[in-house]
């Protein structure tokens, strides 16, 4: 899900360097508060010199069709590309306008995309203002394609309009060859007449498809380079970010890679300009790590330019982290909440030991890194932290459940107690820690308040400890707020959740919202 509130509001600031924990040396974040001052901050970054740009290509940040064909467009014509609203002009794009101050401004998309009032602003902001649309996105395409590509071009590339992951790793190289991308209905069985009249007036040599053949099809590629004769070839995987990869690998050599969520459109399609400038792909990633397709893609990149906030692109992609498993027990990452439950229901980790001190179980991983934290909370003067439960068997978790139900009602012991097979307790990779003075230890109620607990909030992500169930979250994690409720997820990713301002594991790992079983 959508990281809420502050966590989107990153950065406006032009190239920021990687701030989330764990982005490495060789790495740079372009992001704003939201897609629009992205967008304007990309522009920045492509263009530090207003003087080169003719033209702005305004699209809409709303709906990502029109948009597609307008990155090749835009730098085919030494242009930048800015998003606006449906009905409004954000006030970040008419900065960046104000500062290109272009000879031209170029409306992508009808009224519906981009309306006339947002135009009779733009009016203001420029000499010339035209708008280049269609009955559909289709045609928007195809009228984009033979503005900026009058003259013909030796090579088309070809992309569903239906969905956008595919066009926008393919714009880049697009971009580079100085070539048009041209938006194709993947569920019609051919060429319809329009594109036909098109792709005769582009006269390529060479037509190359995005995507497999689940989103276009090799009769509409046979139809459409049938046309004019030219050659033809696929760029394609088996997900959005295999052909991101593969794209990338046909972009050739680069020393930097740009990469953007493969998830939204906003921050890629922006992105374009950024690739013109730098010379470099654009990749495609999930939100929190790298995935294997990714590595690979990203694998002759000395350093990465991520666009778009934390929200968008973890700082642990910049450092180029693996993904591990969320649906694994064994594994740190594991999501264990009312949705998602461990599998086996009567999962008990192999690894257990007592951490030291107590006859409290964790995971060895775990139990080392508690006892780490344990030792310098006494030793920075917060106080004593004792472990106070940590693995609970099915079965205990079962009497445990069936107690709170019996004692407060079903609905009161399901804010604080799991039912089993759905308790990270049983994980074996959480524990319920209390505050201690020389004498004596407080219950766990206690123990936000507390000197320890405060330290805890700022110090547990070093040793790879996230406070699972944060105060005014309950509707994300399903449970009350339980400052004792440690968690470990491995120092890489707590550091990151701390830095990136993260509140629920839940918004981390990009997983829904599970308020109720």
């Amino acid at each position: 899900m959508a990281v809420v509130g502050a966590v989107l509001a990153v950065t406006s600031v032009l190239v920021v360097p990687a701030a989330p924990a764990a982005e490495a040396a060789a790495s740079s974040r372009v992001s704003g508060d939201d897609r629009y001052e992205t967008a304007a901050a990309i522009s920045k970054a492509s263009f530090p010199d207003a003087s080169k740009v003719e033209r702005v290509f305004i699209v809409s940040g709303n709906g990502f069709a029109d948009g597609l064909s307008a990155g090749p467009a835009a730098v085919a014509t030494h242009g930048a590309v800015l998003l606006s609203g449906v009905g409004d002009l954000p006030a970040a794009t008419a900065a960046e306008v104000r500062r290109l101050a272009p000879d031209e401004i170029v409306i992508v998309g009808g009224t519906g995309a981009v309306s006339s009032a947002v135009r009779k602003k733009l009016e203001s902001l420029a000499p010339h203002v035209r708008r280049i649309g269609g009955i559909d996105r289709y045609e928007t395409s195809r009228n984009v394609a033979e503005y900026a590509f009058a003259a013909g071009s030796s090579q088309v590339y070809l992309a569903t309009g239906r969905d956008f992951p595919d066009a926008l790793s393919g714009g880049a190289l697009a971009v580079k060859n100085a070539a048009p991308v041209l938006l194709i209905d993947g569920g019609r069985t051919g060429i319809d007449a329009a594109t036909r009249d098109t792709l005769r007036q582009l006269d390529a040599e060479r037509i190359t498809v995005f995507g497999g053949t689940g989103v276009l099809s090799s009769e509409l590629v046979s139809a459409a380079s049938a046309i004019t004769g030219a050659k033809k070839s696929r760029l394609g995987g088996a997900s959005r970010y295999e052909t991101s990869a593969r794209i990338a690998k046909a972009f050739g050599s680069s020393r930097t890679a740009i990469v953007a969520t493969g998830r939204d459109y906003p921050d890629a399609l922006s992105a374009i300009q950024l690739s013109a400038a730098r010379g470099a792909p654009i990749v495609l990633t999930i939100p929190q790590c790298v995935s294997a397709e990714t590595k690979q893609a990203l694998s002759g990149a000395r350093s990465l330019m991520i666009v778009g906030g934390v929200g968008a692109v973890r700082g642990l992609v910049a450092s180029r982290a693996a993904c591990q498993p969320t649906t694994s027990a064994t594994s740190p990452w594991t999501m264990v909440n009312k949705k998602n439950t461990l599998r086996p229901l009567t999962y008990a980790p192999s690894d257990l030991r007592t951490v030291a001190g107590t006859n409290q179980l964790m995971r060895r991983e775990a139990a080392t890194a508690l006892e780490k934290m344990i030792a310098a909370a006494k030793k920075e003067g917060a106080g004593r932290i004792k472990p106070g439960s940590g693995y609970r068997s099915y079965s205990t978790q079962k009497y445990m459940f069936n107690s709170a139900v019996a004692s407060k009602g079903r609905a009161k012991a399901e804010l604080g107690t799991a039912r089993p097979g759905h308790s990270e307790h049983q994980s074996g990779w959480t524990m319920d820690v209390v505050a201690c003075t020389t004498t004596n230890c407080s219950g766990i109620d206690y123990f936000g308040g507390s000197p320890q607990g405060r330290w805890t909030v700022k110090n547990a992500h070093k040793y790879g400890f996230i406070v699972r169930y944060e105060p005014g979250y309950t509707k994300i994690t399903g449970y009350a707020s339980e400052p004792w409720h440690l968690r470990y997820v491995g120092k890489a990713l707590a550091t990151d959740y701390k830095k990136g301002g993260f509140h629920t594991l839940e918004q981390y790992l990009d997983f829904p919202a599970a308020p109720s079983y």
